[in-house]
């Protein structure tokens, strides 16, 4: 067991920030954080305790109760709860006896637990069994908690699964993140707003099975025994038999990998011993510096610290990097400049984003993230929780400097007004999906805003709506339109005496103004309305404010009273749709692209009249309707292509669909449709398909293919297509892969009950 576990890496993220932004110190406030359960288990089998530091006395532990919001202190008498003994461990207080601090999520008002103005704290919630810690007092030369040790064989949190949540609440606001520093167990993600309309989600937004078995097919050898098969759980490596470096009691071997960093360190302080290392911190300015000895000395260029030293005393080891300790984290002459650096220098070793092979780079920028993690060694467990559909915009807690260039998965608001955590991976409906339509969006449910601010309504139904806007400002929405046409959309504004001018963008286009008059106060409220054509699929509106001196409460989306275009929409497959107008005299086909990528460059539109003849090929653009020249009760016999990015075409004359000019009985052909109803699922189904060899060469062999399998497509971690195999036959397959780049792939096999998805690596 580990003690007097209050986080300092939270702490000095903190103060690094107020070294670099204007902050006002507010009143200090209570902050409501919501426990939203999608773990699968009920609320009675999630436990919840909060510790942390007095605010006001530093010194002084405290924890507080998840059920009352009371602030008490950490004494040694709320050691009553009775733990496992292993090994014979009774514990520090020698009676198995470990603090009453948790409380089941059932217990809990609302799911709600108010947190109190508080520093270094810690959210704990734990799986199907409470965590045992150890309360050694509030103050006094023993103080603190002990917390889990997961290299402690005797800990008596063995085989409990947790998670965290680590947050400062002070007169600056919330500083708060998700973690992967010590370990992965369940996914976990929290959002966080406040009154002056910050919004920030984080965390994960994969399943675990999903995240055990990327990690299992991404990250190389070395990092392969961080993950434990059996439960799931994935350990930072410092903490691993593997990476020791053999001073820990529990690990007093080192590890196979103990150098792993020690080549690319090496180099770094090889190379720069003779030559300048120059490099831009962004509001830290710019460093320059040589390694003396086996000290690396820095001195600022820019005017915030002009003149000052930073030291990192020697090399670090593998350790120090993965762990930011050590000389990593070491006050040598200058409390400010010396971590300021050690962050930075940290940072880009685990990044492996130092330049070790141009002579004299000059200054280098270690901001842009798509430069990254592109050479070993460097930490590919950090790596790997900011991959693309892993992480909430990919940003991760995955090494202790990982807020270095915003790059974590830290939030931060100086007038926070609710948390929310989310237990198990994020709802369909909460990884920032489109809003289908018909519906009415609340304006504060914006995916992005620029200027505005947030504020209580009287308007019917309560909660918030959007204020303070000004010329330019703008909020943005995600929608999902069914069908392309007219939609009336209506705006509940109000406004004291200036009235408003909005202009609705959709995907960056213009669709028009509205125009409302001064309604005489700023809760009084009206509806506007106009009506915009909309194109089919998803798209981001954006409202932008042509004048100051209104506020919107919602915008609600309905149906045009005479769509421009009564037809039926046939749905060819899940990258287009096709609509087709009703009208006999003038029939239309419009290709509507369900995904980003497809249908670029080109479309080709094949048509006939006649099923088996030749069908001719014209040029046709996604989303633009193509005009056919047919009489009312003729069929037109149809299917078109598209170029793929990486070349080749999907659809062929086996993918055609027959129409008949006036009837919106249409019918598929050559294939089933997809929303006919099919047989049985046969057992096959069921089976897990095999891909071997992974990591793959050239060529990728897969087995046990569901029946029916209709095809297969390889995506990159980007979402974006390598590969399409359609017409697969059998329940066995062989891909040529050789053109794919190396790195993390998705294999996505469709079937007629859904699909079946297996990560692989490319070498």
């Amino acid at each position: 067991m580990t003690s007097n576990l209050i986080t300092t890496r939270l702490r000095r993220a903190v103060l690094l920030l107020l070294m670099f932004i204007p902050v006002l110190s507010i009143a200090q406030v209570t902050v409501p954080f919501k426990i939203e359960n999608h773990s699968g288990l009920p609320d009675n089998q999630l436990f919840v305790a909060v510790v942390g530091e007095d605010l006001a006395e530093p010194s002084n532990h405290i924890w507080v109760d998840p059920a009352t919001g009371a602030q008490l202190p950490m004494s040694p008498a709320y050691n009553t709860i009775q733990g496992p003994v292993y090994g014979g461990n009774q514990g520090p207080g020698q009676n198995g006896l470990y603090a009453d601090c948790f409380k089941r999520l059932s217990e809990i008002a609302n799911n709600t637990v108010m947190v109190p103005p508080i520093q270094g704290c810690r959210i704990f919630i734990a799986y199907e069994e409470q965590l045992y810690f150890y309360f050694f007092g509030a103050s006094g030369a023993q103080r603190g908690y002990t917390s889990p040790n997961a290299t402690d064989p005797t800990d008596p949190n063995q085989g409990i699964r947790y998670e965290i949540i680590e947050l400062t609440n002070n007169q600056y606001g919330m500083f708060a993140n998700t973690t992967r520093v010590d370990s992965y167990q369940y996914p976990i993600g929290m959002e966080l707003s406040g009154s002056d309309g910050y919004y920030k989600k984080v965390g994960e937004i994969a399943t675990h099975e999903e995240i055990v078995a990327a990690f299992q097919a991404s990250v190389p050898v070395e990092f392969q025994k961080c993950l434990d098969p059996a439960t799931g759980e994935i350990t930072a490596p410092s903490k691993t038999p593997e990476f020791a470096d053999g001073s820990v009691g529990t690990m007093p071997v080192p590890g196979p990998y103990v150098n792993y960093m020690k080549p690319y360190v090496d180099a770094v302080w090889s190379k720069y011993a003779n030559e300048d290392l120059i490099f831009d911190a962004g509001d830290a300015g710019i460093w320059k510096g040589r390694v003396q000895g086996e000290q690396l000395v820095m001195v600022s260029q820019s005017p915030a610290f002009l003149g000052r030293q930073a030291i990192i005393t020697r090399r670090p080891t593998t350790q120090e990097v993965f762990e930011g300790k050590g000389v990593l984290d070491n006050v040598v002459q200058d409390g400010t400049t010396d971590l300021l650096v050690q962050a930075q220098i940290c940072a880009a070793l685990n990044r492996h984003i130092i330049d070790i092979n141009t002579p004299n780079p000059g200054l280098q920028d270690w901001s842009d993230a798509s430069q990254y993690y592109q050479a070993s060694p460097c930490n590919h467990y950090a790596k790997f929780w900011h991959q693309q559909g892993i992480s909430v915009d990919q940003l991760s807690y995955g090494f202790a400097y990982d807020d270095v260039f915003e790059y974590s998965s830290s939030v931060h608001t100086p007038n926070p007004t609710q948390a929310i955590i989310n237990i198990g991976p994020y709802d369909d409906d909460d990884t920032g999906t489109a809003t289908p339509i018909p519906a009415t969006i609340q304006a504060e449910a914006y995916t992005n805003m620029n200027g505005i601010q947030l504020e209580a309504t009287t308007d019917d139904g309560g909660g918030e709506n959007v204020g303070w806007i000004d010329t330019g400002d703008w909020i943005e929405y995600e929608i999902n339109v069914p069908q392309a046409g007219n939609y009336t959309v209506e705006y509940r504004v109000a406004s004291l005496d200036a009235g408003g001018v909005i202009e609705f963008f959709s995907n960056g286009s213009s669709k028009g103004t509205t125009s409302f008059n001064a309604t005489g106060g700023w809760q009084n409220w009206t509806t506007a309305s106009t009506t915009v054509s909309l194109s089919a699929g998803e798209q981001t509106v954006r409202l932008v404010s042509n004048n100051s001196g209104w506020n919107i409460n919602w915008i609600a989306f309905k149906t045009s009273g005479t769509p421009p275009q009564d037809g039926c929409n046939i749905s060819v497959n899940a990258d287009f749709s096709v609509e087709i107008s009703e009208d006999s005299n003038n029939p239309t086909l419009t290709f509507v692209p369900k995904r980003s990528g497809v249908g670029s460059p080109t479309c080709i539109l094949y048509y006939s009249t006649s099923a088996n003849d030749p069908y001719p090929g014209y040029l046709v653009s996604a989303n633009t309707p193509y005009q056919i020249n047919a009489g009312a009760g003729q069929t037109i016999y149809f299917y078109y292509t598209y170029s793929l990015p990486e070349g080749g075409e999907n659809n062929t004359l086996n993918n055609k669909k027959s129409f008949v000019v006036g009837n919106c009985n249409s019918s598929a052909t050559a294939r089933r449709s997809s929303t006919t109803q099919e047989e049985p699922i046969t057992e096959n189904e069921f089976k897990q398909p095999v891909i071997y060899p992974n990591p793959a060469g050239n060529q990728l062999n897969v087995e046990n293919l569901p029946a029916e399998t209709r095809a297969i497509t390889i995506y990159d971690i980007t979402g974006k297509k390598s590969l399409i195999v359609n017409d697969t036959k059998g329940t066995r397959a062989t891909l040529d892969i050789r053109h794919l780049p190396r790195g993390l792939h998705f294999m996505k096999m469709q079937t007629i009950n859904g699909t079946v998805t297996v990560p692989f690596v490319k070498e």
